[in-house]
């Protein structure tokens, strides 16, 4: 299955070249790379855009540019030989390696990349990765399941005196036990999920409330969802506060149909935040948008040129000070597929003018 997923992105990549009259095409994000090698990976740190080896596409040829360090596990453990693709090895000390590695087989001037090298193609290939094909979705279903599941039950183990960044450790620990790893982790306790859109953890101990959220990645697919925790009773204000920010998430789900440009999706947003009496909070936090093998393959706003397309993922984030609503989904020509969800939580069900949606509550303890 995933030697076909990989030729079938290999026909895509020699497509744009024509379109872009390249002779090659050179592929080295992280993102890029697990895109076209069906979950590979060529990263040594997780906090990097860039991979440590690249893959050089021509119309006929398939090659990994790697130093000599690289080049062995690129072999052993991403098995590329086996894809097809022809090493062109260097020696880690020489700084020219990689470009001369290259120019061997093609001219400079014939050349495009994700990477600085040639013509910027970067925005091109991001758009090959748009639609996830059946296999990633299979996977993408699985990754968002194992996520919700993990992040919740980290959740139900939280008591009050713990430290943010304790929490944060219990759930990278339960993630790293299925190797799926994270680019954005949050927790935030009390006044701090009021006072900060991006609240990182801090050695703060937790007193009633909790947030929690995560943008988790496997083989280079990316998930994102979050989560809130009180000890003891929630109050009436914030609870309607808490399922009016669900509802304009759900609204926003509704209306990822393929097709619609993106920016009418934020524009609904911010006619049902005034709706439901939240006018300005809209100014105060983005709102997600198209998600898949980058955190966000793109945040939308009010210019954003997209449409949606099929099988794409979205996570929308709708926000307000104190609450907020994320998960991750999947746009379909039916009806929108929820890739994470809740799995042990407390549910709250919305119901709009053409579905009823199952949404996480706030878990009480």
């Amino acid at each position: 299955m995933k030697v076909d997923e990989i030729n079938h992105k290999i026909k895509l990549i020699r497509t744009m070249m024509k379109d872009e009259a390249m002779e090659a095409v050179y592929i080295k994000k992280q993102a890029n790379y697990s895109w076209l090698t069906a979950g590979g990976l060529n990263q040594v740190g997780i906090g990097s855009e860039m991979g440590a080896f690249g893959l050089l596409l021509t119309m006929t040829s398939l090659y990994c540019v790697a130093t000599n360090i690289e080049a062995t596990r690129a072999k052993v453990e991403e098995r590329l030989e086996e894809k097809g693709f022809e090493f062109l090895i260097f020696s880690w000390d020489d700084e020219k390696g990689e470009s001369r590695s290259i120019s061997s087989i093609v001219s400079p001037k014939s050349i495009g990349s994700d990477c600085g090298m040639g013509k910027d193609l970067n925005r091109q290939i991001q758009k090959l990765r748009f639609s996830l094909v059946d296999s990633e979705i299979e996977r993408y279903r699985l990754l968002g399941d194992q996520v919700s599941r993990s992040l919740e039950e980290v959740l139900f183990r939280v008591k009050p005196g713990d430290k943010e960044c304790s929490v944060i450790g219990r759930l990278t620990e339960s993630l790293w036990d299925h190797r799926i790893d994270y680019i954005t982790i949050f927790c935030a306790s009390d006044h701090r999920i009021t006072n900060f859109r991006h609240p990182i953890a801090t050695e703060k101990k937790i007193e009633k409330r909790v947030m929690l959220g995560v943008n988790a990645r496997k083989g280079g697919l990316i998930v994102c969802l979050t989560r809130f925790l009180q000890f003891g009773p929630v109050d009436s204000q914030l609870h309607k506060q808490y399922r009016d920010n669900v509802e304009i998430d759900c609204r926003m789900i509704e209306a990822t149909v393929p097709g619609t440009p993106v920016n009418e999706i934020l524009k609904l947003a911010v006619r049902e935040y005034s709706r439901l009496g939240y006018e300005s909070e809209y100014k105060n936090h983005h709102q997600g948008g198209s998600i898949g093998y980058q955190g966000r393959d793109y945040r939308v706003n009010f210019d954003s040129p997209y449409l949606v397309q099929n099988n794409q993922g979205f996570c929308w984030n709708p926000s307000i000070s104190g609450t907020k609503s994320e998960d991750t989904i999947l746009a379909t020509n039916g009806t929108p597929e929820f890739i994470t969800h809740p799995c042990s939580f407390p549910t709250i069900t919305v119901e709009t003018e053409t579905d009823r949606y199952i949404r996480p509550d706030i878990l009480s303890v």
